[in-house]
Formats: structure tokens, C-alpha cells, sequence
């Protein structure tokens, strides 16, 4: 009898640093994924407080990113998603096996093995649907539209601009977050300034060939500041399990698995104000405080 191969490790993975609250708001995450992983998962964080994720083991590897390597990948112009997008290439290359990357303000609300076996059959993974860059009227997607009908018309009007907490690409894609890497450089280098930037590079490769799968309805990304404030209780009670089970992470996996639906907040998906959108930029940029920490 012929034996079948066992699947390939897929590896689950986050960037955190700076401000102490956003390594809170990473480990909630991590532990979400803990109560939502297949046995092939493998969850990962880079950081630059390793000592600070000790308490996770053996679920989750902690590997360091320094100051020095996040400063060359930022840059001159110091925009942090950069690094985002520079990890996903490097970690793309390097990991025998499909790879999710995941924003640390995300939260896996099922079980992740459907995802691993859509990159399984070859299909890219982002979050949700955001914007039809050839119809929107946001000044995002007029920059955007502008960006790409100087240098890539053809691919209007069928090109979207996908949300980026999650970046999945199956084994052997690297080159593709290669290519997002060149549409990102070359949009600073043309004055594209919009703080999403990132995430329309991404869009466009992973995108390519008619086959992007949505990770929607397997997390709940709460960014911005309403969406905040509407998580700040389940977070909240996140942070306590963290403090009274600090030395049982799998305690407080259980508990996350068995809230009930109604205790997670609903996503919300309308598009950001300008406004906001700044607001959000400033923050992450300075590394300004997150309410919902403070108890």
C-alpha cells in the first residue's frame, strides 16, 4: 500500500514593535490562531522584545527582527508597511511551505484549515475586497486610478484594491511578493503617498490570475477607531485571560474557541474618511497609545 505524503508546514505569521499595547494586541491575536489551528499550523512572531513572547511556547516561535534590519527595510522615507512587505518576501523564499502573513489586529473567529487548503490548490489569500479602483471616488482610488492607467492600463477597469491583514501565498510565490515590492518602491518613487499603498501593491500580483480567495469570514480585523472602541470589552477580558492564565497560553485558547458568536464584535468594511485615515497613519507612524489597554 502505497503511503500518502503528509502535508507540508504552513506557517501563520505576524511583525510586532515599539509601544508595548500594539505586543498586547499581537499576543490576543496569536492566541486566537492558537484556538483556531490544524495540526500542520505553525504560528511565528518577529519582534523586538522576544523575552516579552517566552510565555507562548511551545505554540508560537519568537524570532528577532532588529532595529537596524527594520530601519533598512523602511527606507528612506520611513513607511513602515515596507517592512511588512519586505518580511513577506523573505519569509515567502525561505519557508518549504505556504505562508500567511497576519496583521496583529486580527482575530480567527473558525478553524483555519480551509485556508491552508485553498493555498494548497494554488489560490492567494488577502482579506477582503476594499474598493473597484476603476469606479470609486475616494481620493484613494483616484490616486490609485491615476498610478495605473499612466503604466498599467490594461489592468482597468477589472482591478480592486484587496485589505492586506492577510497576505497568503502558496508555496513557490515568492516572486510575487517580489512584484509588489517593485509596484511599491516605484509608487513612492512616483509621489503615490496614500498610507495603503501596501496594500493596492499586493493587490495587483496576488490578484493576476483571476483566482484570489477571501479570508473574510475567518477573522475580524478591527481597525479604525470605531471598530476599536467596539472591541475594547472582548479585548479587554483578552488581556485578563493573558494575566491570570500567563503561564497556560492553552487556557486561554479554550476560552477563546467557546465564546459565543454574539460576544465578538461584526466586521465593519466601509471605507475610511481621509480624516481617518490619517488619524491612523500618525498613530502607527508615532506609535501613539491604544485605549483599549488601559483598564
Amino acid at each position: 500500500m502505497t503511503s500518502v505524503p503528509s502535508p507540508r508546514p504552513v506557517l501563520w505569521y505576524t511583525w510586532v514593535h515599539g509601544h508595548e499595547n500594539y505586543h498586547t494586541e499581537a499576543m490576543a491575536m496569536l492566541l486566537s490562531c492558537v484556538a483556531q489551528k490544524s495540526p500542520r499550523a505553525r504560528l511565528r512572531v518577529y519582534t523586538d522584545q522576544p523575552k516579552w513572547y517566552a510565555w507562548l511556547a511551545p505554540h508560537v516561535e519568537v524570532h528577532v527582527l532588529s532595529e537596524a534590519q527594520m530601519e533598512q527595510w523602511g527606507s528612506k522615507s520611513d513607511y513602515l508597511p515596507r517592512i511588512k512587505a519586505k518580511l513577506i518576501e523573505k519569509v515567502s523564499a525561505e519557508f518549504e511551505g505556504p505562508t500567511i502573513w497576519l496583521d496583529t489586529d486580527m482575530w480567527a473567529v473558525q478553524s483555519l484549515a480551509p485556508l491552508e487548503e485553498l493555498l494548497d490548490e494554488g489560490h492567494p489569500l488577502m482579506h477582503f475586497d476594499e474598493s473597484v479602483i476603476a469606479k470609486g471616488s475616494h481620493g484613494t482610488d483616484v490616486s490609485f486610478r491615476s498610478y495605473f492607467l499612466l503604466r498599467n492600463p490594461e489592468l482597468l477597469p477589472r482591478l480592486h484594491q484587496y485589505n492586506s491583514g492577510v497576505v497568503g501565498l502558496p508555496m513557490g510565490w515568492s516572486k510575487r511578493a517580489t512584484q509588489a515590492l517593485h509596484i511599491l518602491d516605484d509608487m513612492e518613487k512616483h509621489g503615490v503617498k496614500d498610507w495603503t499603498r501596501e496594500q493596492m501593491a499586493f493587490s495587483v500580483p496576488l490578484a493576476a490570475d483571476g483566482n484570489l480567495c477571501l479570508a473574510e469570514s475567518f477573522f475580524r480585523h478591527y481597525c479604525g477607531g470605531k471598530q476599536r472602541a467596539a472591541w475594547q470589552p472582548l479585548l479587554k477580558r483578552a488581556l485578563f485571560q493573558m494575566v491570570i492564565h500567563h503561564s497556560q497560553p492553552e487556557a486561554i485558547a479554550v476560552w477563546m474557541r467557546s465564546l459565543p458568536a454574539g460576544e465578538i464584535p461584526a466586521p465593519d468594511h466601509r471605507r475610511l474618511s481621509w480624516i481617518e485615515k490619517k488619524r491612523r497613519s500618525l498613530k502607527k507612524r508615532f506609535g501613539l497609545s491604544l485605549k483599549w489597554v488601559s483598564l
